[in-house]
């Protein structure tokens, strides 16, 4: 997929959340699940599938619409996202941005503050170069081409497949971690899901599977048999409408499929963050594009500090700064924070730094020393976070790269969540 821009990675182990609007009883799927098939992956079982989700599918906003653009902004928030966390952002979004037009005009401070508390904050600026894509090249229509679509920004592999089958009623598949365990439960596949050979595999058979005539419910009734039926644990097989096709449950084996491979735990990044505060608000940084948190605002960062021994770096911190940076300046250790991202875990020591005998430097050359060695640019695993992936270089176009952001401002500004634990962190800790 040349030139793809990469897509928020998936989540298998996540399951879908609880209905918002209350679990309502599942029509009977009969016996079995209806009468005896033979291959799961056929367009019988597919439309076994598109029949049942006709009948029992959730009433969501995004599924009454068959606007590509309004699918695809659903699709983008739904990544990483639980369903009853992003409706009203979705509700907001739409009527702010009701087309790639009024969104391609938009400033990215405005998607970004619009976007505030949704998290993974590369999604809202992917959308917003999308916009600006399709309006540039393609008269503000979302493509219904494949190669068109995964071309655009912030789109890959299920977000394509999503759009083209519920949009366009393209049979392409779209296979997330809801998908893989689906599959491997239907076909009994013992191979590992994270391998990309099993998702490819998986690929080929909802595919197989998809009738052209009703690739749309096929694609949503794999999304919601995964997320209410054949849950990662206690599958409800009684529920389920291809248990009559379902290998793992005619071999008594639904509950120990699918296969993963044992996950490595969580690598620990130990930082300090400074907190500098002078008369005329915080000290905010432009994160370095394409690391953690990439383009965002935060406050400086070290990686070059053992967070544990906080008395011992306090006394030699003037030694690792640039002769007379903080001098006469009050630095306060105000704890601990930490932070888990996908894959990584950042433990976080705060110093509040406050103005004291004289000002303080200059926002650019704090900055700089201050942010030295944050260990943003080694940041290789895409998976870690996926607000650093796709970020753009650019910030919100109306804040400079290092600046005192006055304090009442701050609620408004789009700032990640673990900049706003930090930043609580020095308030809690006030002596």
């Amino acid at each position: 997929m040349a030139s793809e821009s990469p897509e928020l990675p998936e989540l298998p182990e996540l399951p879908e959340s609880p209905d918002p609007t209350g679990d309502r009883a599942l029509p009977a799927p009969g016996p079995g699940g209806g009468a005896p098939c033979g291959d799961p992956f056929t367009h019988d079982a597919g439309r076994r599938l598109a029949d049942w989700f006709a009948a029992s599918a959730r009433d969501l906003p995004f599924r009454k619409t068959r606007d590509p653009y309004a699918i695809l902004v659903s699709e983008i928030m739904l990544q990483q996202t639980r369903v009853e966390t992003m409706l009203p952002y979705y509700a907001r979004f739409l009527e702010r941005f009701p087309d790639p037009f009024s969104l391609a005009a938009a400033s990215e401070e405005e998607v970004l503050t619009l976007w505030r508390g949704l998290g993974y904050y590369a999604r809202g600026r992917n959308l917003l170069a999308l916009a600006r894509a399709v309006c540039r090249d393609h008269s503000g229509r979302i493509p219904d081409d494949p190669a068109a679509l995964r071309a655009l920004p912030g789109i890959g592999d299920y977000t394509a497949g999503a759009v083209l089958s519920i949009a366009f009623g393209r049979p392409e598949p779209a296979v997330d971690g809801n998908v893989l365990r689906v599959a491997a439960r239907l076909g009994a596949l013992e191979d590992d899901i994270l391998l990309p050979s099993t998702r490819r595999a998986v690929t080929e058979r909802v595919r197989a599977m998809t009738p052209p005539d009703r690739a749309a419910q096929v694609c949503e009734g794999l999304m919601e048999l995964g997320a209410r039926i054949c849950l990662p644990a206690a599958p409800r097989c009684g529920a389920c409408p291809l248990s009559a096709c379902c290998r793992a449950f005619r071999e008594g084996k639904a509950e120990a499929l699918p296969v993963r491979r044992r996950r490595m735990p969580p690598l620990v990044d130990r930082l300090t963050a400074f907190v500098v505060e002078g008369p005329e608000g915080i000290l905010l940084v432009r994160r370095p594009a394409g690391g953690l948190l990439g383009g965002m605002d935060a406050v400086p960062l070290r990686r070059d500090v053992p967070v544990r021994d906080a008395p011992a770096y306090m006394e030699g911190l003037p030694s690792g700064l640039p002769d007379g940076l903080l001098s006469g300046a009050v630095v306060r250790d105000a704890g601990l924070v930490r932070h888990q991202f996908t894959h990584r875990t950042w433990e976080i020591r705060v110093l509040h730094v406050t103005a004291g005998e004289g000002p303080l430097p200059p926002a650019a050359r704090l900055a700089a020393a201050l942010s030295a060695d944050d260990g943003s640019d080694r940041e290789s695993d895409a998976a870690s976070d996926a607000a650093s992936e796709n970020a753009s270089a650019d910030g919100p176009a109306d804040s400079p790269a290092a600046r005192f952001e006055p304090r009442a401002r701050l609620p408004h500004r789009p700032l990640p969540k673990v900049v706003q634990k930090i930043l609580a962190a020095a308030d809690r800790n006030e002596p």
